[in-house]
């Protein structure tokens, strides 16, 4: 199986981007609500993970970390 390739920079995703990725996620994520909110925002959860499909049920585009108020 080919790796997974980021298809509008062409930057092939390797084992070695992944768990990069992987790393700053687990860095980034604590505490990101709390931060954004000191901007002014009003962030209560997080919403890891969402996949929006076309309607033809390709995927249009993946958000690995998607901030909500409610």
């Amino acid at each position: 199986m080919p790796a997974p390739t980021n298809k509008q920079q062409k930057i092939p995703m390797d084992r070695n981007n992944v768990q990069l990725l992987d790393v700053v996620e687990l860095i980034l994520v604590p505490g990101i609500c709390e931060k954004m909110n000191t901007y002014g925002h009003d962030f209560t959860k997080i919403g890891p993970n969402k996949i929006i499909d076309r309607e033809n049920r390709r995927t249009l585009t993946e958000i690995d970390l998607m901030l909500e108020n409610g």
